[in-house]
């Protein structure tokens, strides 16, 4: 097909293979989930692009974690290292998984302690995963930030 003088791959993924490819890019953020929940800081870091991008939606006065979108493997675990010196989790459970071209949406729940001041907070979260080439290429997490600000700063 040609359009506006150029020719133009017509062909679409069959619905088994988006169905594939969903179930595929899933599998890949559950794992992440996994090895991040046993520790293995390495293998989650490993499932990511080079280039992946981590940002957690909010204002960095409410949390310093918010706000600033962070590049590259390293800004990812120098953000994951602040989340775990700031917060221990009491409970965090990614509870559903949808899968839509290239992005996977995770619905779920979260509860910690500040670790200053040992304040508790509670939220649920939706996480956006970016998939490319089988790796993890851009996250964004929304959640409660203005409970996880009073907490913070003991409001």
């Amino acid at each position: 097909m040609t359009v506006q003088g150029k020719d133009v791959d017509q062909r679409v993924p069959s619905v088994e293979g988006r169905a594939a490819m969903s179930e595929a890019n899933v599998k890949i953020v559950k794992d992440a989930y996994a090895a991040y929940g046993t520790g293995d800081h390495s293998a989650g870091l490993a499932m990511m692009t080079p280039d992946v991008t981590w940002e957690s939606v909010g204002q960095e006065h409410d949390y310093p974690t918010f706000g600033e979108v962070r590049r590259g493997r390293e800004g990812v675990k120098r953000v994951l290292a602040a989340i775990s010196d700031g917060l221990e989790f009491t409970a965090f459970e990614p509870q559903e998984f949808y899968p839509s071209g290239d992005k996977v949406f995770v619905l779920g729940y979260f509860a910690g302690n500040m670790r200053a001041g040992a304040r508790s907070v509670k939220s649920k979260f939706v996480q956006i995963f970016t998939l490319r080439d089988g790796k993890i290429s851009g996250y964004s997490e929304f959640q409660d930030t203005g409970a996880v600000g009073r907490a913070f700063r003991d409001d």
